[in-house]
């Protein structure tokens, strides 16, 4: 029977492999499937040519899934959540956690307690494993970091009363051996992790995703070959004389002896290629077959959907809103739990359903829409701090406008006051 350490093991080494890949394409150098062959022939072993286009699939989300801080309802409770998430690096470490969510399907943040402050840190989801508890899915078991350094391997367990620390010099499951116990005092596992799904860890780039990029891939080295035989045709020298092994390029002077008597005459030949209109189209097909798939609106991908009006990109970038909004509210709850356990860590237990994300607004606005549904809002009775936390703007941003719209309307009545002053004295 396996122990805690093995079953952990196990489970992130089999995920490994097929993370790697994601993050290839992820990071825009996917490995070139079905044209290697003719990519060597006709440009040498160094030749690669592909489109970023799974990097640009996971981008599109990402610049708009930003978490601006929390609102706990308590000026004072907020005052101190915004102090911790940008003391803590959150602002910056939010946006490797959703981006692991977008390749992989999850991701992992860990917290420190150093010197009497808190630290939050994502790590890979190559590095870490979390194990639930087999009867009640939902509830962690334990925690698995596993990293490399110097030559030696680290594992460390992470349970709710303690912490488990190896160490070994090989890395296989029997060479780890406990080096050191910690206690918990905390009664937490310090180790959340983010999924898009309960029961299948997915990302954007799925199979069938895939799929697409390597075709667009396969036509676009396909292209290059092509582009390469148009510009430097291929030509053949029919002639009984041998012309030499020569070179044939721009502003280049060739003679061939003509053939004596009867026969065949010198003569060049020149091949030509393929048309490259049969690679641009099929190209520009698998582009919206992509954007409609994955949500992205077609206009990232091809320049013909670049210049359209603010209501018409708003409609083309809809399927987009939903998305971020639909992982917005996915996400939400295990960054609420992060926001109540860095509180606990401060001796300040507050209820994680009483705080509540600020996500900074998907869609694009522009500044007269803006303006519009604010005045509109505005008008129908929303208060203007309301108005304003709706619109995505953050804590620190809403408190700068209530207290110029303060100072504002005490000026106004001041010089009201003055008017009025005046008016009698007359």
């Amino acid at each position: 029977m396996m122990n805690d350490l093995e079953i952990a093991y196990e489970s992130l080494k089999n995920k490994i492999p097929l993370y790697n890949q994601l993050y290839h394409y992820a990071e825009g150098h996917p490995g070139l499937k079905y044209s290697t062959e003719r990519l060597n022939r006709a440009f040498g072993r160094l030749a690669y040519f592909a489109q970023d286009w799974g990097h640009l699939v996971i981008r599109v989300i990402l610049d708009r899934l930003i978490l601006k801080g929390f609102d706990a309802g308590d000026e004072s409770v907020n005052g101190l959540l915004d102090e911790l998430f940008l003391s803590t690096g959150m602002n910056l470490e939010a946006r490797n956690i959703h981006e692991s969510l977008l390749v992989t399907g999850e991701a992992f943040l860990m917290v420190d307690f150093v010197d009497g402050k808190p630290e939050v840190y994502a790590n890979d989801p190559r590095m870490c494993e979390m194990i639930y508890d087999a009867e009640r899915p939902r509830v962690k078991k334990f925690a698995l970091k596993k990293w490399e350094d110097g030559g030696k391997y680290f594992i460390n367990l992470y349970y709710p009363d303690r912490i488990e620390k190896y160490q070994a010099d090989a890395d296989y499951p029997g060479s780890y051996r406990l080096k050191e116990t910690l206690s918990n005092p905390l009664n937490e596992i310090p180790v959340f992790h983010f999924k898009n799904s309960s029961h299948k860890i997915q990302g954007e780039l799925s199979e069938a995703t895939l799929s697409i990029l390597d075709a667009i891939n396969k036509l676009f080295s396909d292209l290059m070959v092509a582009a390469e035989f148009e510009a430097f045709k291929m030509r053949v020298f029919i002639a009984q004389s041998d012309p030499g092994d020569i070179q044939v390029g721009p502003d280049m002077k060739i003679w061939l002896p003509a053939t004596e008597g009867e026969g065949q005459g010198a003569q060049v030949l020149e091949l030509g290629g393929s048309s490259l209109k049969n690679f641009l189209e099929p190209l520009e097909s698998l582009a919206t077959i992509l954007a409609t798939t994955t949500g992205t609106p077609k206009h990232y991908l091809l320049p013909s959907g670049s210049n359209l009006s603010g209501e018409a990109l708003m409609i083309q970038e809809s399927p987009l809103v939903k998305k971020v909004n639909m992982k917005q509210e996915l996400y939400s709850p295990v960054w609420q739990e992060v926001a109540a356990f860095l509180l606990r860590l401060l001796g300040i237990n507050y209820n994680q359903s009483e705080i509540s994300c600020v996500w900074e607004n998907p869609e694009t606005m522009l500044p007269v829409t803006e303006a519009q549904t604010i005045q509109i809002l505005a008008s129908a009775g929303i208060p203007l701090i309301s108005a304003l936390r709706w619109m995505g703007k953050d804590e620190a941003e809403i408190r700068r406008v209530a207290d110029e719209k303060n100072q504002e309307d005490l000026q106004n009545q001041n010089v009201l006051a003055q008017s009025l002053l005046r008016f009698n004295q007359q």
